[in-house]
């Protein structure tokens, strides 16, 4: 709180410069809350900010003591030895509460320092102050935050923090199952009441087991080992079993009735992403161990576990027919009626939930679904352009077309469905292998009547003399670099770069990311052929 600092009357002079003390002062006036007091304590200057901060003036101050500004709540302890300590020659340091004019606090750091003449006599004291307030205010509202207020748990924040600071490797998290149904029966009040029940019956365990419990949110609390514990993982585990056996054993009195409670634990292990690792292990203890078992989930068991669970909805998916395609317009701007439209994938989950192939087309990859995959799509495109007589485009990356099976496949379908009207869509930024096989596959559907798109150009291996190997109908700049066109030159250079090539070598462009008019103006300006995007249509289910 306070430090006493002596205070020589030998220190040396002041530089005699008065240009000097003058920038002295100026620095010091700019920085901080400064007064001054005559030997017996009485106010004999105060500088700008002291009024700003204070709310009073300097003819209100001058010849009263710092009493005006005090506090009710400051201890009086605090001034004697203040008081006490300046009298003695000596700097007092501390942190101080003082009243403004008009009723409000504020809270200072307060150096008071004597200043002493040639024989070492008091003759005035200098008090240099810093305004804290708002630092102290953000404290207390992070500490606030800190708890819990219902069950005086540490909270969400304090977890985080706690993990940050800590650097925590193991990380459990308790969920009461179907706590709705207490909040429906009982009413939120008594729900309430069991809560902060089981928040006491769980804070009393972790003291036996040196664990940190915290409520996160709703019915569920999250469990640490003690900062000060070395508890390993396997003893941090059967910790946590003791504890779920307990308190499905444990019954609750509360208003005359026995609550008993079931209860669901994971436990997450790892140095980064302990919560969402801990969060997956509870899912899977619960859809998966139909909550008999506490789950346990490291990184990597997490990530396998995850693309355990797509592999196993995209098998599905293919065996039901929950595997379609969605449609997104291409728009030709200088003749509206002129409509193509290019097929995306989409999985379909038994209660309709429809999932973007960002989530499982990458896992796919890696498995012998995604050839699949790709002729479903194809098949389901080939059957739309026949039925509704529209150019569709379907995307192929280079690992289809380098997979021979898969390119005679494609290549049979298209000489079989002489009435569609297909354009095949490869991905430019995927590097190939064998650009001999990529060239006779072009070759080969041109000859059955299809087109070939070049996609994503602009991005990753670009290079125009990519263009003339391909001798592709047309080509779709890569929608990162539509997106900056309004905004970035350079977006705008390549772009116009990628337009004068592309017309020199007879080919079409496509912009794809088309999300607003501003966009879809500018590029029909610039003489884009065909334009795509949310502003014409999101991609929807047309068949």
């Amino acid at each position: 709180m306070k430090k006493d600092i002596q205070c020589p009357s030998n220190a040396p002079a002041m530089p005699p410069n008065a240009q000097l003390l003058e920038q002295y002062r100026l620095a010091l006036d700019s920085a901080s809350i400064v007064s001054k007091t005559d030997a017996k304590g009485n106010i004999t200057y105060v500088n700008a900010r002291f009024e700003d901060i204070s709310g009073y003036t300097q003819a209100e101050l001058l010849g009263k003591n710092h009493n005006i500004l005090r506090h009710p709540d400051m201890p009086t302890q605090v001034f004697k030895e203040l008081w006490q300590t300046i009298t003695h020659k000596k700097v007092w340091q501390g942190r101080i509460t003082n009243r403004k004019k008009e009723g409000s606090s504020y809270t200072v750091n307060s150096f008071v320092v004597p200043i002493l003449d040639d024989t070492g006599k008091i003759t005035e004291y200098i008090s240099i102050r810093n305004d804290i307030t708002e630092l102290l205010n953000q404290q207390k509202m992070i500490e606030q935050q800190k708890l819990d207020r219902l069950t005086n748990l540490p909270s969400r924040n304090a977890l985080l923090m706690d993990i940050e600071k800590e650097s925590l490797s193991m990380l459990a998290i308790l969920d009461i199952r179907n706590f709705r149904l207490f909040n429906d029966f009982y009413g939120i009040d008594f729900a309430d009441k069991i809560l902060i029940e089981v928040a006491n019956w769980l804070n009393d365990f972790s003291r036996t087991y040196h664990l940190k419990v915290y409520r996160i949110c709703g019915a569920r609390f999250a469990i640490t080992a003690d900062s000060m514990s070395t508890q390993t993982v396997a003893q941090f585990k059967q910790a946590l079993q003791h504890l779920w056996i307990s308190i499905e054993e444990e019954h609750f009195e509360l208003n005359h009735d026995s609550i008993d409670l079931d209860v669901l634990i994971g436990i997450g292990l790892g140095e980064r992403h302990l919560l969402p690792l801990a969060e997956a292990a509870l899912t899977h203890a619960k859809h998966n161990l139909k909550g008999k078992q506490i789950a346990l989930f490291d990184e990597q068991s997490a990530q396998q576990q995850d693309h355990l669970k797509w592999i196993h909805h995209i098998r599905n998916a293919l065996n039901d027919g929950r595997i379609v395609n969605y449609y997104q317009p291409i728009v030709n701007p200088n003749n509206p009626a002129e409509i193509k439209y290019e097929a995306l994938v989409r999985l379909v989950q038994k209660d309709g939930t429809v999932v973007s192939p960002f989530y499982f087309l990458d896992i796919a990859k890696k498995t012998r679904y995604y050839n699949q995959i790709t002729r479903t799509v194809f098949k389901q495109a080939l059957a739309f352009s026949c039925q509704k007589k529209v150019q569709v485009s379907v995307n192929l990356s280079i690992e289809d077309i380098e997979n021979k099976t898969l390119r005679d496949d494609i290549l049979s379908q298209l000489a079989t469905h002489q009435t569609a009207r297909i354009t095949l869509e490869i991905t430019e930024s995927e590097s190939i292998q064998d650009y001999a096989i990529m060239k006779q596959f072009v070759q080969d559907v041109h000859g059955c009547g299809a087109q070939v798109a070049i996609d994503d150009f602009g991005s990753g291996y670009s290079n125009f003399s990519y263009l003339v190997e391909m001798q592709a109908d047309y080509l779709k700049i890569d929608g990162s670099i539509i997106k900056k066109i309004l905004t970035d030159s350079n977006s705008l250079l390549v772009i116009e770069s990628i337009i004068d090539i592309a017309r020199k070598l007879g080919i079409k462009v496509v912009a794809e990311f088309v999300s607003e008019k501003a966009i879809a103006d500018k590029l029909n300006w610039m003489g884009v052929d065909y334009l795509q995007g949310y502003y014409y249509g999101a991609p929807q289910a047309m068949e």
